[in-house]
């Protein structure tokens, strides 16, 4: 059910507000905040402004009474504006490593609604709920999971706004781009190529941001689409509500890249198991609900489904940065021990071998979170680890930047994780095929002693409603276009 802001006030009425918490009063950290603010407008920054930085492209304005605008120490109004202007409300739009370049980082401007009738007569007004940032990476599906939603759904939750079904989400540009945004990818000379935009370990990285951006409002409440809020060509502009300030939610919370790779430690994720699983829940749940090729949504129990046979999914990277010399090898001797054994201790255990980017966003999640052990490399293509169900495990194999992941990875609490260090590029067999096997005992276990699922190879589920899931899981199977490798009895 849709799940929306209040009516918005009448024009004569929208009078800013805000609501900030997590304000880190550091010396140069004070513009991370997480804000909500009602009513605010955004407009581009006069050339002869005395407020902001010359750096910035826009401005912002916190409206307030025309009666406002006398003496600043007459009244418990007044006394909030002087806050305003001391920097109270202030916030950065940036949610990785950027967030505190001074190009994102603002502090809105008082103004009265008299003067903001006279300098901008003509305003757009943006019902329902919104969020702006300044996006990160989003050429890479880990960082869009990561660094681009998981942000944007935890600066929600915080405000108890997560369930809103009137989202819209504003990415904002400038033409001064900051590293590593998709604004800065497409202007980057790459120095072995030559060519501006195409990398030659990534490709034609425009192309990448394009796929993900359009599949970012799919993952999203309420699937409008991506909206771009242009520094240099923005017609002024009131949000009804306006979320911004995101920048600690991220996976490694701005502490270093890559996690272990760096040697840090932190509690940076710990107590946040609750919220990433209802993070996995929220992005399958749009996923599945968002509209197919074929206009038709798909309502589907992703909390409490579970799959109804074992399957281990195996990702294949081809690139030579972290792609495993004897991939075949394992593809057999996995294939060999499992599925061709069907009247083995586990029962029926499905075989996959997964080339990703041929596959649907859907398809993809539809695949994953069917899957009881995930074997893949380390980097963006892993992440999709994040929506396998509850007690199954990850096996990452790395033949380069060991532990990269362990920062988010280890902390999810939904999943069992194993590092596996792979020198010379060559998967350890022996220990590798003993973590799978310890991965599919364990699901077993943890199955059982939820009460759900026998020894026998058709489990049932921990659910009265069985038949109807694995009814559910054969019929998507079936009817799901996925240009994969299966192996299977």
């Amino acid at each position: 059910s849709a799940v929306v802001a209040p009516p918005p006030p009448p024009p004569e009425a929208r009078l800013t507000l805000h609501w900030c918490h997590s304000r880190d009063y550091l010396r140069g950290h004070s513009h991370r905040a997480s804000c909500l603010f009602h009513n605010v407008c955004v407009v581009q920054r006069p050339r002869d402004s005395p407020h902001g930085h010359d750096r910035h492209e826009v401005e912002f304005l916190y409206v307030h009474d025309d009666d406002d605008d006398g003496d600043m120490n007459t009244n418990t109004k007044n006394e909030k504006l002087k806050r305003v202007e001391k920097g109270d409300a202030s916030f950065t739009l940036g949610i990785g490593p950027h967030n505190g370049d001074e190009r994102i980082v603002f502090s809105p401007v008082p103004i009265s609604m008299r003067d903001l009738n006279a300098r901008y007569p003509s305003r757009r007004y943006v019902s329902g709920t919104s969020v702006l940032y300044y996006e990160y990476n989003s050429e890479n599906f880990g960082h869009l999971l990561t660094d681009v939603l998981l942000p944007i759904y935890v600066a929600l939750e915080g405000f108890g706004l997560e369930d809103r079904t009137d989202l819209n989400l504003f990415r904002y540009s400038i033409s001064d781009a900051i590293g590593w945004s998709c604004d800065f990818h497409r202007n980057l000379v790459d120095k072995d190529t030559g060519l501006r935009g195409i990398s030659s370990r990534y490709g034609d990285v425009g192309k990448h941001c394009d796929r993900f951006y359009d599949m970012t409002p799919r993952l999203v409440n309420g699937h409008n689409p991506l909206n771009v809020l242009n520094g240099t060509t923005v017609e002024p502009t009131c949000f009804q509500d306006l979320v911004v300030g995101m920048s600690m939610y991220s996976d490694d919370c701005e502490e270093g890249g890559h996690g272990r790779e760096q040697n840090y430690w932190s509690l940076c994720n710990h107590a946040r198991q609750g919220q990433f699983w209802k993070f996995r829940n929220y992005v399958l749940r749009n996923a599945f609900e968002s509209e197919d090729e074929h206009g038709d949504g798909v309502e589907v129990d992703v909390e409490h489904y579970v799959p109804t046979h074992h399957k281990i999914t195996i990702t294949k990277r081809k690139d030579d940065i972290r792609g495993l010399k004897n991939f075949d090898q394992l593809v057999s001797k996995i294939e060999e021990k499992y599925a061709r054994n069907n009247h083995g201790s586990h029962g029926r255990v499905e075989v996959v071998v997964a080339e990703w980017e041929k596959l649907s966003i859907r398809d993809q999640l539809e695949l994953i979170r069917t899957t009881t052990v995930h074997l893949t490399p380390p980097g963006g293509v892993s992440f999709i680890s994040l929506f396998l169900p509850r007690w199954a495990t990850s096996v990452r194999l790395y033949s380069t930047e060991y532990r990269m992941e362990w920062h988010i990875y280890h902390y999810l609490g939904y999943l069992s994780v194993d590092h596996v260090n792979c020198p010379d590029d060559s998967v350890p067999m022996e220990e590798t095929m003993g973590l799978v096997e310890a991965g599919l005992r364990r699901y077993d276990e943890h199955r059982r002693a939820e009460g759900g699922g026998g020894d026998d190879a058709a489990w049932s589920t921990s659910r009265a409603d069985s038949t109807v899931a694995a009814e559910e899981e054969e019929t998507v199977g079936a009817t799901a276009s996925t240009p994969r490798t299966v192996y299977q009895s």
